[in-house]
């Protein structure tokens, strides 16, 4: 019982490794970011929290704006960069209530691993 206790102790203690990276998604001005595409982004195998980074919603032209999103994940492809090319597909499938979809997706920084608690 003693052994099966203590691994249960180190598989609960057990963390897989987390990391944090920037992208920016360039997108139509119509294109309603917040709410459902947030939980569209969420729901993507591996990301736990997605947040946009200030200064928020950037215009690039009168009809394309530009969002830099915080997305921290841990990878469930490897290797590590086959899961990065899955990131960026699935953020370009993504599509908001009207059908519209994001157009351009980039990795603005290497992905960091964030420290353990």
């Amino acid at each position: 019982m003693q052994k099966i206790l203590k691994e249960w102790n180190n598989f609960l203690n057990e963390q897989k490794k987390h990391f944090e990276v920037l992208v920016a998604l360039k997108y139509q001005k119509d294109f309603n970011l917040y709410g459902n595409v947030f939980n569209q982004i969420r729901a993507i195998d591996g990301i736990t929290v997605s947040k946009t980074e200030d200064p928020g919603i950037i215009h690039l032209s009168a009809d394309k704006r530009k969002a830099i999103l915080r997305v921290k994940f841990i990878p469930t492809k490897k290797p590590f960069n086959r899961y990065l090319e899955y990131l960026r597909a699935k953020f370009l499938q993504i599509k908001d209530s009207e059908g519209d979809q994001i157009l351009y997706v980039k990795f603005v920084n290497f992905p960091k691993e964030l420290e353990k608690k």
